[in-house]
């Protein structure tokens, strides 16, 4: 991840939440474990919310 701030509309609102950081770094760890992910682009990235 090359810069989160641009990924999420007020960041810093974002990471000030404990719940909603916490959530965030969960998913940058698994990311980071992911075997399809591994050796990717940063500039390939999705996000979803249902």
């Amino acid at each position: 991840m090359s810069d989160l701030s641009e990924l999420l509309q007020n960041f810093q609102e974002h990471w000030n939440d404990v719940g909603r950081r916490d959530r965030l770094l969960e998913a940058i760890r698994w990311l980071e474990t992911e075997p399809s992910t591994l050796g990717m682009s940063a500039h390939i990235m999705a996000v979803a919310r249902k």
